[in-house]
């Protein structure tokens, strides 16, 4: 039987599985803002203006990917290290950026802290694309410039308004970061599972599902056949039909019944108004009376679902901030083990139980649903 294959970037790797501690806005990413993204390339270019100083090479964005089977999965995890030095003497070091709304920390962060744990997977993922399958070497080149033991993880803190920056340097064995990498995979294997199970039943109901409603009303066959034809044909498809012919199920169920047959992951239902998310809602729900399992979720605005009144993002202020990343992952098992259709009640229930926060709650829960029912501004953020 052939492994279930899960990909996944380095940054969602690390982050799912180490997160710890409160909701915290001062740490973020180059895909967060345009900011971090110019901080980062300022820092790139210094690195590379010091290399080239010193006689070494610098590379900035450098992709990297790695396939790793761990017991029943086999996970492709991919990402893009911030930097990789080459010095003369043949140490190699993997650099990681963080750009930051707050002060550059004084001290390095402790090895478990997922900034670490990133670093370390791309300084995995460099060395694994450059060790030999085994102990013999490949050719002539490989025998005269072996592979190295290790290299260097470097983990450097910009700050976004005065350009202060600050790095920490760790040395690791090839085996050490094999190993870590490894206790990651572990530890997200339950997730993955999961979704493997998840995958397999949905598509098995999904092939044997008949259309919802029995008989079609007019035009919905049609619409059905064309949608699902513009589905495997990667086309776009724009169809204008009056109220009250069914357009929802004519589209949904073509969808549905594509990723059965591999021809997508993941179905989005983009909606303006509160009674077009509720006809998904219901579209799906009488989907599933007749013995489709499949998860979906509706995703509310910000402003709708905080707990809070008035909304704070501050975990001095709002309990379900405080140590939601302690809570979360469990908080994520328990809905998904138990719930097929994520409705808003459903996210605000699981999110109460858990005392997590159910705005960033309903998006880690998104990860694993095959349907996403939301407004249109969740795809342009």
């Amino acid at each position: 039987m052939p492994l279930h294959t899960v990909k996944i970037s380095v940054r969602q790797l690390v982050e799912f599985i180490l997160r710890s501690g409160d909701i915290d806005v001062a740490y973020m990413g180059a895909n967060r803002a345009a900011e971090g993204t110019r901080a980062h390339q300022r820092v790139q270019r210094k690195k590379k203006a010091e290399a080239k100083a010193n006689g070494f090479t610098y590379e900035s964005e450098v992709f990297l990917q790695t396939d790793c089977a761990h017991r029943d999965i086999l996970f492709h995890v991919e990402g893009r290290a911030d930097g990789v030095q080459r010095a003369n003497d043949g140490e190699i070091t993997v650099e990681e950026i963080k750009s930051t709304l707050g002060a550059v920390p004084a001290y390095a962060p402790e090895e478990s802290h997922w900034h670490w744990a990133q670093a370390k997977c791309y300084g995995y993922m460099y060395l694994s694309g450059v060790q030999t399958d085994g102990e013999t070497p490949r050719d002539e080149e490989t025998r005269a410039n072996p592979p190295p033991p290790g290299l260097r993880v470097s983990l450097t803190y910009c700050q976004i308004e005065t350009e202060t920056t600050r790095t920490f340097s760790l040395y690791f064995t090839c085996g050490e970061l094999k190993s870590f990498f490894l206790a990651l995979l572990e530890k997200y294997h339950a997730f993955a599972q999961m979704d493997a199970d998840r995958i397999e039943e949905r598509n098995r109901t999904a092939k044997a599902l008949p259309f919802p409603y029995g008989a079609y009303r007019a035009g919905q066959r049609e619409m059905a056949v064309a949608a699902f034809a513009a589905i495997k044909q990667g086309r776009k498809l724009f169809a204008q039909a009056p109220t009250g012919t069914g357009k929802t199920v004519s589209v949904l169920f073509p969808a549905v019944k594509s990723l059965s047959e591999g021809y997508g992951c993941k179905i989005f239902y983009l909606t303006a108004k509160t009674v077009a998310r509720q006809a998904a809602e219901e579209a799906l729900r009488h989907m599933t009376d007749k013995g489709l399992r499949m998860r979906g979720i509706t995703l509310t605005a910000k402003d709708k679902i905080c707990f809070c009144e008035p909304r704070r993002c501050d975990p001095e202020y709002c309990q379900y901030a405080k140590g939601h990343f302690d809570r979360v992952n469990a908080a994520l098992l328990d809905c998904l083990r138990g719930e097929p259709l994520l409705t808003r009640p459903v996210v605000e229930n699981y999110a109460r139980k858990h005392s997590v926060c159910p705005s960033e709650f309903q998006l880690d829960l998104a990860l694993f649903c095959d349907t996403v029912i939301c407004d249109y501004n969740h795809v342009y953020d």
